[in-house]
């Protein structure tokens, strides 16, 4: 029963706050005051002088007698309230009085915040519409006329013009006509102009704002008063688009008609709106032709509307029989009117302006006009092009019309609407093509696809993660191409005809000059050849956002971040592959530079690369899987920090205020702005056509819900199942309080949006409308967050008190306000909605210990589906059990026969609209109506379906109701409920699964096994022909979950399913039969579908483990057979068999045989499946006992490269580990006979003996941590007959391995290193299909072992995810010898692997302590273990190149071999050291050389004195190497022969003293080595040369020139001849010089 609040009054007493007379609220409004000028008010117009002064306020009469509440909100800018409120018969004069505005409370600039909204590109006189299309003086005149009359009438029948032509037709031009028109005559009210390609005005959030602006610009009292009326409501902008025509166009209009205002009749009235198809989203098209009927239409305001349009589907709906503006709309069809004469007129006016041009009047004849315009068809922008593309101003109109006239179709010709059109625009983009790519400058570059992007970007935006478009600015998305600043004006020199560049040279910007020109690029049906997806240019883009990243320098930071935030958005979309991007990216470091970045709030760029990692990467994984890895170890960094960064607590730190603070402004009530949910109001714009409640439907509970708000019930909620329609029945009471002057506030939750999802804004919101009904209790509430404005991030009990609570206090006792006369109805709907039980049990307590305070006024009336937080405080002994009343949509209201009135009032309507009338009957609508099962969602889905523009009723009707889904059904009838199913379904399986106690368990599984069991039973098999239910109890036990797990289960479903009691027992019971039909096909419930296999499958997997871990007395076979069969048809337990088998569990059904609950008939059930069952098993080769199969996965290449495979797996295992370094071959055995070969190897494997074995050596990565270990790899085969593939190959027998065993070698009493599993052997097994299988079973590849004793073998154990990566690697193996894979690099040419292996974990072991005394800034670990591997390369480059200076000592005597190998004669000279690390390591082992550098770095102090000493500072130049005549002025130094003695030089040298470069470089034979030497790279090899080296070493990290840094596609500045000019000076200076012999090609070579 519904509990109802106690009225705790004495019954004999009235309530002081009701209504004596009995009479309701609802409907009734208060009749207006009147506002007179300077903020005075009476009961009658005067103009007489006041001179009473009342400072102090008067009782108002509402306050003093018995007569209903009224508002008390006193402020003079609330247009629509009275001091007298009601009163007759009366004067007063003389009177005063002062309105004191506290000063800490700046008023809001209404009209300055109202100009922010506006967008000025969409006004008809715009700067970015510049010289728009308009109609010339003698085209259109007619039509011209005609809409001028009728707009110019204020007195005719049609209020509303629309106008609707195809694309092209000259909507826009005659738009422009009437609104220059109409501002000559002085009528035009306001004219805006939509347009797709401008982000300004391409939606319809700024066209009420910037129509009241254009309104108000003409009255200075009606800019008054929309300016009052913002700064009222701030967020106006934010409400639908009939609540702001409310607030800032009709109620300021009707402001105007009181005393000394002027007549509204006589201001401008013509209000004009071009281009209503170019906004976005229908559906807020819809909204804006709605809000125009029901605000400027209206009897009392003088508005004539003119609106022109494609004839798409919102306003085509709208005008056609049965549209509401069908009525009322006077239609003007562009299409009717024939514009032929007028496209004539317009092009010879043209031409023959252009004869006055050239001087050539005869350059075209009236043949050619007809040919253009019949080319047109009607389409006033195609003749438009044609002239634009004739008259550009670089060619000769004469030669562009000749080639125009050959692209027009010819006579006989039927010309489609847009066949000449995109002839036109095909003809024009390929000679742009052709024109642009033919520069060899633009070599390589794409043109369709970069002018493509600037299309894009311009037109559509792009989408980044979180579902927000934005749109590049021009400039930064040339940067972002990589592309010179003057770019966009060479790419679309050609292209003026269509499109056009606004901005200064630095910063254009794009604008496409017809929409029809947008529509042609984004059809491939019309672009043709010329189309490109939008998948390559987000590939484009993603490339552009690596190249970016990587060629920025580190100290760029800016541009590195916004190229990583911009990546996401374009490397996540399905189709852009960018695989060879990645890769390379991810080799030189793009990863480590993005992880240097500064850290943001929580480094929210990298974490949506983070999100789809996975997907991004599955095109690699399998190339170079060790890239991926790498890959993988950043992102999981990043993923920990967002986690972190999500889950920390967050830190206020309060500044205290001087003293003696200042006075301060309405900062309190700016910040309370910017923490409310504009889109949870009841009027918000997201929430446009809401649904609500018709009017004949729903009637009881509107009445009752109505009745108890007015009668001020103090707390209602409101329950019921999802889709019953709490949500409708919310927003037409919300709906109805604001009619009646109750509505206090209104907050929707939604699990859709992530602004109102969650509970941190709704006290804020709700403060901030009950602030908007009273300016005492605004300032009130600004005060309190001034004083504290960390309020927002305390509990929600503390801002309630603190927002509202003590505010409404405040103004009761220092205003004498009686806060029963504020508006008191608050409304909470889908409570259910909001993220964390928990925060919503938190705002059900602070409603109670707060909003429900005696002295505060509220009702409060939640709604709600009944999840946990609200069940149990409704429940006895929960808060609200006392003082709720509580209604039960689900159970106490039928809802069946409003939803039959709904759907055969639709229907009708329907009829109404569509030329073929819906063809239905009343047993259509009651198969609906039942088929909903009360679900007031399915009928409105039904109907949305049904009644969609696009599609025939009559056929849809038909579908849903005969609808059953299959595979590849394109219908949807039901995607808004499945996608409601969708969202309970995911919220409770996260809610579930994120219990530590519930880890592994799979929560869609087990609900779908209970479901089952209530919806077609658990025991439906053909075996028994029965169909069954088990108790619920009883399935919990065969899942192995405790008593109350289904409780727990299910404990986030109730809106779709509860508990039953039949027979004593429990079951589940579904709500709606649509939800047993989403879970019951896949097609709907998609990656939610668990399918009734898999669920016997699981059922049969527990029976199995039942048994065998029961005591041999409390188990029972009963159910098994049942399970098995529903398994058995697509197999899966081979596994569970196996183990249950092994563990001895058919022994123990055997020892049971003949009890009472083992019946014969279950061991016939067990064997007539058998074989099916075991098909998985019995075709396994029969390996002896003690292998236990661990993994298998399908064979997908032959058993002939089976073989390949395993010896790739043998000699490489450090791919499969990074533990072990490599492996070495010590001993090979060809055949069992073989001397030697070995004992401890299994003789046979099944029906296989052994062929072949390798002895191998495991040598660790880590030699001071990890062992080495020796292996035995045992190769096994059959002897078959000489046969391949069916082809009779001889009578020889060969041998085809299917298997390789390992064997690790482990003396007596020893152990296994840890890199190696605990096992005697481990056996890989290729398994060949059988013909006993399915025909579609393919060959498998199998893992087993021969475990030690006591090692884990379950499923997630150490040895298991060993195996499973084994097998990945096999597989990659044997796919790799498939295709004949071969490694395109060759690696180790110069220094063999191994050596240099070996070496460098003797070196990285003496020289690791440099890690931990790092001076540097940058990151020891790449630059220390960098360094140590290049000086590692070095001392075995040197040992092979040079001969030894002294002869080695045996093996194992000298521990630093290295002292006694060759080293260059001159030694070394490292150019640029830079931190000097590289010089240190090779002197500390007995090197000699220098580094130099041209500063030196902090680490230098740090090093040994012999170091120190070869580290010098250095200006170099490789130009003071060069020899000069002696007789020069600037003579230079010439470079020492190798023949002269040490401190001896040529005669024409001279050299420098110190560290010059003639002094390090006096040795000759010097090894020259440029390790990221920069500027000096390109000059090694001439600097080698010129200073006799022994060799050089150069490791670059980007390219250079000899004079400059190599920029790719650098435009170039200067002419070809120039060029080649400079380079025949630079090939003679040098040939003058002397430092090379040249000669001159011969042949057709010497002229190049």
């Amino acid at each position: 029963m519904p509990k109802e609040q106690s009225d705790k009054r004495p019954k004999n007493r009235p309530n002081p706050h009701s209504d004596p007379s009995g009479s309701r609220r609802k409907g009734k409004k208060a009749p207006h005051g009147q506002k007179l000028k300077e903020g005075t008010r009476t009961g009658q117009c005067s103009s007489e002088p006041q001179t009473v002064e009342s400072t102090r306020r008067a009782p108002s009469p509402m306050e003093s007698g018995p007569s209903r509440p009224q508002r008390a909100d006193l402020d003079i800018s609330r247009l629509t309230q009275s001091f007298f409120e009601g009163a007759q018969h009366f004067q007063l004069r003389d009177l005063q009085f002062t309105v004191n505005s506290p000063a800490n409370l700046k008023p809001v600039d209404g009209w300055e915040l109202l100009v922010k909204h506006t967008s000025p590109n969409a006004l008809h006189d715009s700067s970015a519409r510049y010289d728009p299309p308009k109609c010339d003086e003698d085209t259109r005149v007619k039509l011209t006329s005609e809409l001028m009359d009728r707009i110019s009438n204020r007195d005719r029948h049609h209020r509303l013009l629309c106008m609707t032509g195809a694309a092209g037709s000259g909507k826009s031009a005659l738009q422009q006509s009437i609104a220059e028109l109409c501002e000559k005559s002085g009528i035009l009210g306001s004219a805006y102009f939509f347009s797709s390609a401008d982000p300004s005005r391409n939606h319809v959030s700024a066209i009420v704002p910037t129509i009241a602006f254009q309104l108000g610009s003409h009255n200075r009292d009606l800019k008054e008063a929309i300016s009052a009326a913002v700064a009222h409501d701030p967020v106006v902008f934010e409400r639908s688009l009939q609540a702001q025509m409310d607030r800032l166009v009709v109620r300021p209009m009707r402001s105007l008609g009181g005393c000394a205002r002027p007549d509204i009749a006589s201001l401008p009235h013509a209000i004009l709106i071009d281009g209503l198809d170019e906004c976005k989203a229908e559906d807020r098209q819809e909204e804006l032709l709605s809000a125009v009927r029901e605000c400027l239409l209206t009897d009392d305001l003088p508005f004539s509307v003119f609106i022109a349009s494609r004839p798409e589907w919102a306003i085509r709906t709208a005008l056609e029989p049965g549209g509401h503006l069908h009525a009322i709309a006077y239609l003007i069809q562009l299409d009717n009117y024939c514009a032929s004469d007028d496209m004539a007129r317009f092009l010879r006016k043209r031409f023959e302006k252009l004869s006055l041009k050239t001087g050539n009047p005869h350059w075209f004849t009236e043949q050619n006009i007809e040919t253009l315009v019949r080319a047109g068809s009607g389409q006033f922008i195609y003749v438009e092009t044609a002239y634009r593309y004739i008259s550009e101003r670089r060619s000769s109109p004469t030669e562009r019309l000749k080639i125009l006239l050959t692209w027009t179709p010819h006579e006989g010709q039927t010309a489609r609407p847009f066949e000449a059109l995109d002839r036109l625009y095909t003809n024009i983009l390929l000679r742009a093509k052709n024109a642009y790519e033919a520069i060899d400058t633009h070599y390589g570059r794409d043109f369709l696809l970069l002018f493509k992007i600037y299309h894009n970007n311009v037109v559509h935006g792009f989408s980044n993660t979180f579902g927000f478009n934005f749109s590049f600015d021009q400039e930064e998305l040339t940067r972002h191409l990589g592309l010179e600043a003057e770019f966009l004006r060479i790419l679309i020199s050609d292209l003026h005809s269509l499109v056009s560049v606004t901005g200064s040279p630095s910063d254009c910007g794009l604008n496409i000059l017809h929409k029809s020109f947008s529509d042609f690029l984004d059809a491939k049906s019309r672009a043709k050849d010329l189309f490109v997806p939008l998948s390559r240019v987000d590939a484009h883009m993603a490339k552009c956002c690596l190249a970016r990243i990587i060629q920025s320098p580190d100290s760029d930071v800016s541009t590195i971040i916004s190229a990583t935030q911009h990546l996401p958005v374009f490397w996540t979309t399905e189709s852009a592959s960018i695989d060879d991007e990645i890769i390379d990216f991810t080799l030189k470091g793009g990863w480590h530079k993005i992880d240097r970045l500064p850290p943001s709030e929580y480094k929210g760029y990298y974490w949506p690369i983070v999100e789809y990692f996975d997907r991004l990467t599955a095109g690699i994984k399998n190339r170079n899987p060790d890239l991926v890895g790498m890959m993988r170890s950043y992102f999981e960094k990043w993923k920990k920090e967002h986690d972190n960064h999500c889950q920390g607590d967050v830190t206020v730190t309060l500044v205290s205020p001087p003293p003696n603070p200042e006075p301060v402004d309405s900062s309190g009530w700016r910040l309370l702005l910017e923490r409310i949910s504009r889109n949870a109001l009841h009027d918000s714009s997201v929430r446009y056509d809401a649904p609500k409640c018709d009017e004949d439907t729903r009637v009881e509970v509107i009445k009752e819900i109505m009745n108890r708000i007015e009668d001020r019930q103090r707390l209602i909620c409101m329950t019921g199942a999802a889709g019953s329609g709490k949500s409708t029945l919310q927003q037409t009471i919300a709906e109805l309080c604001e009619e009646a002057g109750i509505l206090g506030s209104a907050y929707f939750f939604s699990s859709a949006d992530a602004e109102r999802n969650t509970i941190s804004t709704i006290v804020p919101t709700i403060a901030f409308q009950l602030g908007l009904h009273n300016r005492h209790l605004k300032e009130a509430v600004n005060a309190a967050v001034v004083r504290d404005p960390t309020i927002f991030s305390k509990s929600l009990r503390t801002q309630m008190a603190a927002l509202i609570l003590r505010p409404m206090r405040q103004v009761r006792d220092r205003v004498g306000l009686n806060l029963f006369t504020l508006p008191h109805a608050i409304l909470i709907d889908g409570l259910d909605e909001c993220k964390d039980e928990r925060r919503q049990a938190e705002l059900l307590a602070a409603i109670k210990a707060c909003l429900l305070a005696d002295d505060l006024p509220f009702c409060v009336f939640i709604a709600s589906r009944p999840e946990l937080a609200i069940r149990s405080a409704l429940q006895p002994g929960g808060d609200f059990d006392t003082v709720a009343y509580h209604i039960q949509l689900s159970d106490h209201y039928d809802a069946s026969g409003d939803m039959h009135r709904f759907l055969q009032r639709r229907f009708k309507q329907l009829s109404a609209r569509i030329p073929n009338p819906l063809v239905y009957t009343v047993e259509n609508i009651e198969t609906l109506v039942k088929a909903g099962s009360g679900q007031f969602i399915y009928v409105a889905t039904v109907y949305r379906w049904i009644s969609e523009p696009r599609a025939s009723p009559t056929e849809r009707l038909k579908i849903v109701l005969n609808w059953t889904p299959r595979d590849g059904h394109v219908a949807q009838p039901f995607e808004a409920l499945d996608r409601l199913y969708t969202n309970i379904l995911l919220h409770a399986k996260y809610a579930y699964e994120a219990v530590d106690t519930h880890s592994g368990r799979d929560f869609l599984l087990l609900f779908r096994v209970h479901h089952i069991n209530v919806a077609s039973g658990l025991l439906h098999s053909s075996t028994w022909n029965i169909k069954n239910h088990i108790p619920q109890k009883e399935v919990s036990g065969w899942l192995d979950l405790g008593p109350h797990s289904v409780d727990i289960l299910i404990s986030d479903l109730h809106s779709l399913l509860s508990f039953q009691d039949l027979e004593s027992h429990t079951y589940l019971k579904m709500h709606h039969k649509s939800f047993t039909d989403f879970l019951d096909a896949e097609s709907r419930a998609k990656d939610l579908y668990v399918s009734p296999h898999r669920v016997h499958q699981h059922l049969a997997r527990c029976c199995l483990q039942r048994i065998v871990q029961s005591p041999e007395s409390e188990f029972s076979t009963f159910y098994l057979p049942t399970f098995w069969h529903g398994a058995a048809t697509l197999g899966g337990l081979d596994d569970d068999l196996i183990e249950f088998t092994q563990k001895g569990g058919w022994v123990k059904i055997d020892a049971r045989r003949g009890d009472d609950d083992i019946s014969g008939h279950d061991y016939y059930t067990v064997l007539k499946f058998l074989d099916q069952l075991t098909k998985g098993i019995q075709d396994q080769d029969s390996v002896d006992a003690g292998w236990i199969p661990l993994v298998r996965c399908s064979a997908d290449f032959p058993i002939e490269v089976f073989e390949i495979a395993l010896l790739n797996l043998v000699h490489h295992p450090e791919y499969n580990s990074t533990l072990i370094l490599r492996s070495e071959a010590l001993a090979e055995w060809s055949s069992p006979s073989a001397d030697g070969f070995p004992e401890s190897v299994p003789r046979s494997v099944g029906d296989l003996k052994p062929v072949k074995c390798i002895r191998r050596k495991l040598l660790p990565r880590r030699p001071g941590r990890d062992a080495a270990l020796e292996q035995y790899c045992t190769f096994y085969a059959a002897a078959t007959p000489g046969s391949c593939n069916g082809e009779d190959v001889g009578h020889e027998a060969r041998e085809i391995v299917t298997a390789l065993v390992l064997t690790p070698i482990v003396e007596p009493g020893g152990t296994l290193p840890y890199y190696h599993p605990s096992v005697h052997h481990i056996l890989f097994s290729y398994i060949p299909s059988s013909p006993s299988l399915p025909s579609n079973s393919s060959p498998k590849l199998q893992i087993a072992i021969d475990p030690l004793p006591g090692t884990p073998t379950t499923f997630n154990s150490r040895l298991h995810r060993t195996s499973l990566a084994l097998l990945e690697t096999l597989h990659r193996y044997g796919w790799g010898a498939l295709g004949n894979y071969k490694k395109r690099v060759i690696h180790d040419c110069l220094v063999k692997r191994e050596a240099y292996q070996d070496l460098y974990l003797v070196m990285r072991e003496r020289h690791k302590g440099l890690v931990g005394s790092w001076r540097e800034v940058t990151d020891p670990y790449k630059h220390v273990f960098e360094d140590i591997g290049i000086a590692t390369f070095l001392m075995l480059l040197w040992k092979d190149t040079y001969p030894s200076s002294s002869p080695p000592l045996l093996d194992g005597e000298d521990k630093e071999p290295w002292k006694h190998w060759g080293r260059p004669p001159g030694g070394f000279i490292d150019f640029g050291c830079g931190n000097g690390l590289l010089t240190h390591i090779l002197i500390s082992e007995g090197y000699e050389g220098v580094g130099i550098d041209l500063r030196a770095r902090t680490s230098w102090d740090h090093y040994p004195q012999l170091s120190k000493d070869a580290l010098r500072v250095c200006a170099f130049s490789p130009f003071d190497l060069v020899p000069s005549p002696p007789s020069s002025p600037c003579a230079v130094p010439a470079p020492l022969s190798p023949n002269d003695e040490e401190g001896t030089l040529n005669d024409s040298t001279s050299i420098d003293t110190g560290t010059g470069p003639n002094t390090i470089f006096r040795k000759p034979e010097a090894f020259i080595i440029a390790n990221h030497a920069d500027e000096l790279t390109p000059w090694v090899p001439v600097v080698a040369t010129l200073t006799d080296a022994s060799g050089y070493l150069s490791i670059p990290c980007c390219a250079w020139g000899f004079d400059r840094k190599f920029e790719k596609g650098r435009t170039r500045t200067r002419t070809d001849d120039a060029l080649k000019q400079e380079m025949i000076d630079i090939i003679e200076d040098v040939k003058k010089r002397g430092l090379f012999k040249t000669r001159k090609p011969e042949g057709k070579a010497g002229e190049h």
